[in-house]
């Protein structure tokens, strides 16, 4: 998979290299420096599309081998109910029951941009992992390495005590300063990708962003609660009072410590939104990746960026591979249809004669071909 990715990229500017070099000094000169990035892009695209169709015909060929006779080393996929080995973990901000976790802490900030916009920032961001096994038609297996979620949606959770469950978990958290340099970022992510044990708990807060001892004001739920402490109080509140002064007590009672009560402050008060990527304990699921019979039967869907073959989905075998070669042939048909108009759009542009072109062609490799046949030594033909 890094192989191809690096012909990607080798492809994307041999292509914006060849369309520079046919616009400069042609009708298309003044859009030289970047249309031949857009065309470059696109045939991108086209290939990708069509090695995303390659990579889902050889994951329904993986269905097809067994876990009790598969080899070490083979590209295996199954589908099954997976579930923790021992204890499962607890989102940090839904409090499901998971087996694997992503969370991100986002909020919003005014853009540096002179257009007066906004932009999303993420202060905090962790990955989650308890040992797990998958069960299926096929056999069992322990699940091992942290796999990539990018075929599964991420969530907003807006429960009401999604806060306090966020700033018990991050109060606690071993967090690491994320760092600002991108490839430092990518050495960090790889490094919890390639886990080979089933554990996984990785933590990371923007390095940038400081959290204040004690903020200048009190959150709703602290004001709420002083002035609820009193029973009288509570004996003359409404009913939807009563469901208000319920909650601010229930929350009180889960918040243990000075920390948690400052880091609920801090995130309500900023207008944090909570997001949670999850894959619940017991789910049905179709997982594909390598496996390896040592210490004992396991498939390994992690391995970091350079296997992105390894892949976990929510759902059944064989509508996990369906959906998989309809997307992959929509999109190779859409934009292979577009970059042909593109490319017969430029070349009507250029004065270029396409069906004469490709008759030209045509012709010269029929030649080729002649004298190749023609070239045939005497000895080969005796031969024969």
């Amino acid at each position: 998979m890094k192989q191809s990715c690096l012909f990607l990229i080798v492809l994307w500017i041999a292509s914006g290299i060849g369309y520079y070099i046919l616009f400069n000094e042609s009708p298309l000169d003044e859009v030289k420096y970047w249309l031949p990035i857009v065309l470059g892009l696109l045939w991108v695209l086209v290939v990708a599309n069509f090695q995303g169709i390659w990579l889902a015909l050889r994951q329904k060929s993986a269905a097809g081998k067994s876990i009790s006779g598969a080899r070490d080393g083979d590209y295996i996929g199954v589908s099954g109910n997976i579930r923790a080995s021992e204890k499962p973990l607890i989102a940090p901000f839904s409090g499901e029951e998971a087996v694997i976790v992503e969370y991100e802490v986002k909020r919003e900030q005014a853009s540096q941009s002179s257009d007066g916009g906004t932009t999303t920032k993420m202060d905090f961001q962790g990955m989650l992992m308890t040992p797990c096994a998958i069960s299926g038609r096929t056999g069992s297996a322990r699940v091992v390495g942290f796999p990539l979620l990018a075929h599964i949606q991420a969530k907003r959770v807006t429960d009401e005590l999604a806060y306090v469950r966020a700033a018990k978990y991050l109060a606690a958290a071993p967090f690491k300063e994320l760092s600002s340099n991108p490839l430092t970022i990518m050495k960090e992510l790889n490094a919890v990708l390639k886990d080979d044990d089933g554990t996984v708990q990785a933590d990371f807060r923007d390095k940038s962003l400081v959290i204040p001892e004690q903020e200048d004001f009190h959150s709703d739920i602290e004001q709420a609660g002083d002035e609820l402490g009193d029973p009288e109080n509570v004996s003359d509140l409404d009913e939807d009072e009563h469901e208000w002064s319920e909650q601010v007590q229930k929350e009180q009672a889960m918040l243990s410590t000075p920390q948690e009560k400052q880091l609920l402050s801090f995130l309500r008060n900023r207008f944090y939104k909570l997001y949670e990527t999850t894959v619940k304990n017991g789910e049905t699921v179709t997982v594909f990746g390598t496996f390896q019979s040592k210490p004992s039967p396991a498939i390994n869907i992690g391995s970091g960026l350079k296997m992105l073959r390894h892949q976990i989905h929510r759902g059944r075998l064989e509508d996990v591979i369906g959906s998989q070669i309809r997307k992959s042939v929509i999109a190779f048909v859409i934009f292979l249809l577009i970059t042909l108009g593109a490319n017969y759009a430029v070349a009507f542009k250029l004065g270029i004669d396409l069906p004469k072109l490709f008759e030209e062609i045509k012709g010269r490799v029929l030649e080729l071909v002649d004298q190749g046949q023609s070239s045939e030594t005497p000895d080969e033909k005796t031969t024969d």
